[in-house]
């Protein structure tokens, strides 16, 4: 060994030290990358199932909505056919009260007519 390999081992020896820490740098980075590669991945994929996911509660929201625009169309027609039918209810509520509160009395020459309408009757033909 000269003066100068002498002199040189510890440089080398450092050198060697460094390299192999980059190497091991490297390596640990290199599984890093992968690692979060993988867990990328996996968040694309759950990415993609919650928009799916989306996508059927928008379609289900939408139908929901039909739905419910539906039945308040159909609640107001009904509303409406019940509104008719109270008003009618209370026109006839009133013509019954109107009918009871009046006397019953026969009408005027009622028994004479019934005895004409006998009379009547036993002077047709028979046949």
């Amino acid at each position: 060994m000269t003066c100068d390999d002498s002199a040189q081992e510890p440089l080398r020896t450092a050198y060697d030290a460094r390299t192999l820490q980059l190497h091991e740098a490297r390596g640990a980075l290199a599984e890093a990358v992968a690692a979060l590669r993988t867990e990328l991945a996996a968040r694309r994929a759950e990415l993609a199932f919650a928009r799916e996911d989306l996508v059927r509660a928008q379609t289900k929201v939408e139908s929901l909505e039909r739905q419910l625009a539906a039945a308040a169309k159909e609640r107001a027609a009904l509303a409406e056919s019940r509104d008719i039918a109270v008003t009618e209810a209370e026109r006839l509520t009133g013509l019954r009260r109107a009918q009871a509160a009046e006397p019953f009395a026969p009408a005027p020459n009622a028994r004479r007519a019934a005895g004409l309408a006998r009379a009547v009757s036993r002077l047709r033909p028979r046949s």
